[in-house]
């Protein structure tokens, strides 16, 4: 594609998305500023004395706004954040070099989402897609980071998403700093000139993927800086919706839906506020010709009437009028449990209370149930960013890239050789831990594991995870991961030479259990004897060692004599007598 077809193509994909940034901009305000600003989401200097409460007139103070859907939303992400997904990484078929593959994966992504803090941004697409409608996380293939991008910052072609096949998109990030891409841009252009003379100047940067011809241009300001070639026409943006497009790719965030109360709550908030500052705290009447000076007199808490008794006379009266019906109020607690309800949240959830009537752990526990059956289609979508993270991640990432940095011990493994193996793996979700934070209770659930023989005993230090134990760890584990790396060496080059010195019984059961499982595969019969030759060694070995620790064999015992014939014995000299 020519730079004029792509700038035609941006043009006409920013007409089609740009009527999006109206709502968005309401919901953005509505959510972080409770509707009392006006700050543009594509600037990140607002103005920060811009924040004064609006009043309803002269004589009233500012107007009470209560954040009811910036606790809804608040609260439904802290109760997704309690799930962390992990990327678990299963062969299908159990070859040597699909389980190579997929041990090398799940290293590279169990480090790579902890370094990256993808959990943290996945929570953040979330809080994106309930505040506007979606959330999208960028796989960046040249410096292999995970990038949290705002919805206003996506551009793709609404009817290639509804069919399921985008053939080109990009990212258009306003007010991004040059200094980020000045290592992309040439000597004597408009940028570069830009940045000699403010260190700090921000442009607008563009990254157009044109998957179909697998080509990625980088614009700075609406010149191409830097053209290079991708390995994949896979779309590297995954996609979060708070709530799953009907047709397109529009949708409706939480905030969307909360709207219309929050600003009926509002209204009668004011109202109420108006009615208690506005009506006076006392009125007092008094009759005509009562003989009060009006200098003792004061209607700074109430108001004083002058009315006309009749023939009898009368008193002074003072009445302290309602301020406003009480239905009002009433109202204002249905408008908020109505909020609370759409979105699914419970008063135990949003004001960290009990529920009143909810006395027991059973029903506790039920309600908690129902809340998490209520959320099941958005921790269905919370779940499938992040698993798409990972499979986008396979697809884009440079196949001459190693998975893993190079590391004594380590089999050296590129993304080329995991994508050959794609076919023969699954990606699944699975929880980061299932064992408890607690370290008590995470040793009694290990105890049990135990007991019940899921677990080896020699397992436990790695699955503590304490950071007063790695010591243990480091020696309970080195055996382990030695005899794996002996038995790899061995599948790899027929190597047959280990060290002694670890215990050879845990190399020999390695060799046993890989035996077994690469035949019950159908392995080739060339790498299964490899593995067969390596254990007879350390079968050898064994035996060569057990015999030179054996203790010498005790001396045979010494036989007694056989016993004489009567003929051949000595004769016998009989006693002396006295």
């Amino acid at each position: 594609m020519t730079k004029e077809e792509i700038l035609q193509d941006i043009g006409k994909l920013r007409s089609a998305l740009d009527v999006r940034d109206a709502k968005y901009r309401r919901n953005y305000n509505r959510y972080a500023n409770a509707g009392v600003r006006r700050d543009d989401i594509r600037s990140f200097y607002g103005q920060p004395f811009g924040m004064w409460q609006r009043a309803s007139d002269d004589d009233t103070s500012p107007i009470p706004i209560n954040q009811l859907i910036k606790s809804a939303i608040d609260t439904h992400i802290s109760k997704m954040s309690q799930t962390k997904v992990r990327p678990f990484f299963t062969p299908v078929n159990g070859e040597y070099k699909t389980r190579k593959g997929c041990r090398a994966a799940q290293q590279f992504f169990d480090e790579l989402y902890e370094k990256q803090d993808v959990h943290m941004k996945a929570i953040n697409c979330l809080r994106a897609a309930e505040i506007f409608d979606t959330g999208n996380m960028w796989v960046d293939e040249r410096t292999g980071k995970i990038v949290m991008l705002l919805p206003f910052e996506v551009y793709v072609d609404a009817a290639e998403v509804h069919y399921g096949k985008l053939t080109r998109c990009f990212i258009r990030r306003t007010q991004y700093p040059i200094e980020y891409l000045i290592d992309d841009i040439k000597e004597g252009t408009d940028a570069y000139t830009l940045y000699k003379q403010y260190r700090g100047a921000k442009c607008e940067n563009v990254e157009y993927y044109d998957l179909k011809g697998k080509r990625r241009y980088t614009f700075v300001n609406a010149d191409i800086v830097k053209e290079s070639a991708i390995d994949s026409d896979v779309c590297p943006i995954a996609f979060m919706w708070y709530t799953q497009p009907v047709s397109g790719a529009r949708t409706t965030g939480l905030c969307d839906d909360l709207l219309p109360l929050q600003l009926t709550h509002d209204m009668v908030s004011q109202r109420i506020k108006d009615a208690f500052e506005l009506t006076p705290a006392n009125s007092v009447f008094l009759p005509t010709g009562a003989g009060f000076k009006g200098s003792m007199m004061s209607n700074r808490i109430g108001n004083i009437y002058e009315y006309s008794p009749g023939p009898t006379g009368g008193m002074p009266v003072v009445a302290t009028p309602p301020a406003i019906d009480p239905g009002f109020l009433s109202y204002l607690q249905f408008i908020e449990q109505t909020v609370y309800n759409m979105a699914g949240i419970s008063q135990l959830s949003a004001q960290a209370k009990k529920p009143s009537g909810l006395n027991s752990g059973v029903a506790l526990q039920t309600l908690e149930d129902v809340e998490s059956e209520r959320h099941n289609v958005v921790l269905q979508a919370y779940i499938r960013l992040l698993m798409d993270v990972a499979k986008i991640m396979l697809e884009v990432m440079p196949e001459d890239a190693e998975v893993l940095p190079s590391n004594t011990g380590r089999a050296k493994v590129t993304w080329k050789e995991i994508k050959k193996q794609r076919e023969l793996f699954s990606i699944q979700f699975s929880a980061t831990s299932s064992l408890s934070k607690d370290p008590k209770t995470k040793m009694e659930q290990i105890e049990k594991l135990i007991q019940m023989g899921l677990v080896d005993k020699d397992y436990v230090t790695s699955l503590l995870e304490m950071p007063d134990l790695e010591e243990c760890y480091a020696i309970g584990t080195a055996a382990h991961d030695n005899a794996q790396r002996v038995v790899e060496r061995a599948i790899e080059t027929g190597e047959t030479t280990f060290n002694e010195v670890g215990p050879l019984d845990v190399l020999y059961r390695e060799c046993i259990l890989t035996i077994l499982r690469l035949d019950a595969v159908d392995e080739d019969q060339e790498i299964i004897a490899r593995v067969i030759a390596l254990m007879r060694a350390v079968k050898n070995t064994m035996d060569a060692v057990n015999a030179e620790l054996a203790p010498p064999p005790a001396p045979a015992p010494v036989a007694p004599p056989p016993p004489m014939a009567p003929e051949m014995a000595p004769p016998m000299v009989p006693a002396a007598t006295i």
